[in-house]
């Protein structure tokens, strides 16, 4: 959006298989360069390196005799093999209609051009395929104030503005219980000191990153916090009783939630241990349908 150059550690945002994919070239890319600035390598071993795209070992004898080794052992696994046994072409990945440079299809992945095939990609991801977007994006923005005036922000904080806060990471302070019961309410059937909300709240404060985004996910139906986080949630995150005839067992069934008002309907679990599995096994199953609503 500010004409800034594209980097690898950006794919992994918006596709982390095809970043896998790409870092793998890349690391290739980076074992040759640092081959051929190594002093120690004559320039024969280095040209049979380069055309072999393995990993092979160098040996160089000493005054006294003893063989030394100065480079890598030719290995059995992926990375000893020719980038060409990738069988990897100019399109992108997935889509073999898109291809990354004329008559891509056409044109294999090798050693002598990996680079141009990183570089075309990061080109096609965030330049050529997003243009027509991003350019209106753009003018649209541009009717309101210049977005030049946005080069102030730094990403994250542009981010959290337009898309919310992720969880507890860089400046975003980490749930604690003081935190939890100044913000999520009980309701309908539990108080502050009901067993079932008490062992909720320790449940919410022990979730790592990626549990937490799938929790706000499950619940909010979003994975971020607006901006403020969890204060600034909007309604508040409420947790109700939920109740079924006296002859059932509540460990026996799972929570339920209204994505729309932040609401979660808990069982009155007779343990933390049954109200963490019963959780995790929702959030699981129910992250991305209404199952569960």
């Amino acid at each position: 959006m500010f004409s800034e150059t594209a980097i690898l550690d950006d794919v992994e945002k918006i596709d982390n298989c095809y970043y896998k994919g790409l870092k793998f070239v890349q690391e290739y890319i980076d074992k040759n360069e640092k081959m051929k600035a190594n002093p120690s390598v004559p320039c024969y071993a280095k040209d049979k390196y380069l055309k072999g795209g393995g990993n092979r070992k160098y040996y160089n004898r000493s005054k006294s005799g003893i063989k030394t080794e100065t480079f890598w052992e030719e290995e059995q696994d992926a990375e000893s093999n020719s980038i060409k046994d990738l069988c990897l072409n100019f399109t992108l990945p997935g889509e073999e209609s898109i291809e990354l440079v004329k008559n891509g299809f056409d044109k294999s992945v090798t050693s002598k051009n990996m680079k141009e095939y990183v570089s075309t990609s990061l080109n096609c991801l965030f330049n050529d395929s997003v243009k027509l977007q991003v350019n209106a994006f753009r003018k649209g923005i541009n009717k309101v104030f210049r977005i030049n005036s946005l080069k102030c922000f730094l990403h994250e904080e542009l981010e959290s503005l337009i898309s919310g806060e992720v969880g507890h990471g860089k400046g975003i302070e980490k749930w604690n219980r003081k935190t939890l019961l100044e913000h999520v309410i009980p309701d309908h059937g539990y108080n502050q000191e009901s067993l079932a909300f008490v062992n909720f709240i320790e449940y919410m404060e022990g979730l790592n990153k990626d549990e937490l985004r799938n929790f706000l996910l499950f619940i909010t139906g979003s994975p971020r916090l607006p901006l403020g986080g969890l204060k600034s949630l909007r309604p508040k995150l409420t947790v109700v009783k939920r109740t079924w005839d006296e002859d059932k067992n509540p460990d026996e069934f799972l929570p339920s939630v209204m994505t729309c008002q932040n609401y979660v309907k808990l069982p009155e679990y007779s343990t933390l241990e049954i109200l963490k599995k019963k959780m995790n096994y929702a959030v699981k199953e129910g992250v991305n349908s209404f199952d569960l609503s």
